[in-house]
Formats: structure tokens, sequence, C-alpha cells
């Protein structure tokens, strides 16, 4: 009876199936299931958007509000800041004009318009002399009020009277009014305005007074 030099095969190894306290397993599941809510979190935030209306170029304050002046955007807004600014699914009542200057990209806030010649405070007319304001100005515009002393010896003093005034209106003055050819200027009080009127007010009522158009630096 021959007889086999070569050593017994050992025995074959059984797949063990893996159990539940393994802590690789465990690690791995909480791997897989925290990728997954961060990926349902990010597609959410990313459906997370609302359309509001967006200025399409610049407008002074006080000119007509007009529809194609607006444009619908998606943004992500809080809940917050969504109080803030005017749904795109809402129209702006027809008539309505800018209440402050606005700018290209803007989204529209809830008080950037309001009915025509309404005015946040109060308004203030002024007569101006022939020469005494820019040729071409018209409502929207910003000035600001100097009023000058004449004396006898035929030299005035100019003083800054009102600074960053809004034009409601440009018309000739009445005669009634002292107009010989000039402008009755109704100029808008906002903000701070009032508190410094009663200084003002005197010297605008005799003095001469002069408007000065700001311009905005274009550099």
């Amino acid at each position: 009876m021959l007889h086999s030099n070569q050593p017994a095969s050992p025995p074959a190894a059984r797949l063990r199936r893996p159990r539940w306290s393994d802590p690789r397993l465990l690690i791995g599941v909480f791997i897989v299931a925290g990728s997954v809510v961060a990926g349902a979190r990010v597609m959410a935030a990313a459906d997370d958007t609302v359309a509001v209306w967006s200025i399409d170029g610049d407008h002074r304050a006080g000119t007509p509000v007009d529809r194609d002046d607006l444009r619908s955007v998606d943004v992500h807004l809080g809940s917050a800041n969504a109080q803030r600014y005017v749904p795109a699914d809402e129209s702006i009542a027809s008539g309505r004009v800018w209440a402050r200057d606005v700018h290209e990209g803007e989204l529209l806030g809830t008080e950037a318009t309001m009915p025509p010649g309404a005015s946040a405070v109060g308004e203030l007319p002024v007569i101006v002399a022939p020469g005494a304001l820019p040729a071409d100005l018209t409502r929207g515009d910003r000035v600001a009020v100097w009023v000058s002393e004449t004396r006898a010896s035929g030299r005035g003093k100019a003083r800054l009277a009102l600074d960053d005034m809004r034009v409601l209106s440009v018309s000739q003055a009445p005669v009634a009014m002292g107009g010989d050819n000039g402008h009755r200027v109704l100029l808008a009080l906002e903000h701070d305005k009032p508190n410094r009127l009663g200084a003002a007010l005197g010297s605008i009522s005799t003095g001469k007074v002069t408007l000065v158009r700001r311009v905005e630096d274009a550099s």
C-alpha cells in the first residue's frame, strides 16, 4: 500500500456574516447615512429660493415706476428678510413713483416706491431767481440750498441752508409770490430736514436762494 508524503489539505474557511456589533460595519453605516443626509440638505437648500422683483437700471426719486423697470429674479432669503422685498407675483400699482434713488440690480424693497406726490414728511416751496438754478433742473434731482444776503457794500456772504434736498417739481413762479421770470421749486422734506427747517426758513425768506445740483461721481 502506497502512502503519500504530501500534507493533508487545510479545512476550507467559511465566510462569516458581518455582525452588527462589528465597529467597522457601524462606522461605514454612519458614513453612508451622513452623506445621504448632507446631500439631501444641499438639494433642499438649492430649491429654497423665492422670486422677487429686481430693479433694472438707475432711477431718480420721484420719477414714475414702469413695469419695464423690473425683472423677476430667484434669490435665497431668510424668513426675516423675505418681508422686506416685493414678491415677483405681486404687481406694482400704476402711477407709483420711486421714493428714493435706486440703482441697477437692487432688490425692490417694500418702501422703495410711493404714490405720486407723496412725501416722507412734507413739502417746502422756494422761489429762485433766474440763473440761480440749473437750467435743466427736474423732478428727482438732489440739490443743496444756498442763501446769500446782500449787504450795503453789494457783497454778500452765502451759507448752506439745507443740503441733499429732493426736487418734487419746477414751475414758473407766480407773480403773486414775487415771481419775475423766476421759478417756484418744490422740495421734499425728508428724514432730519424738519429739525433744521426753523433755522433755514429765516435766511431763505430774506436772502437770495441758489440751488446747486448734486452730481453723481461717475469715476
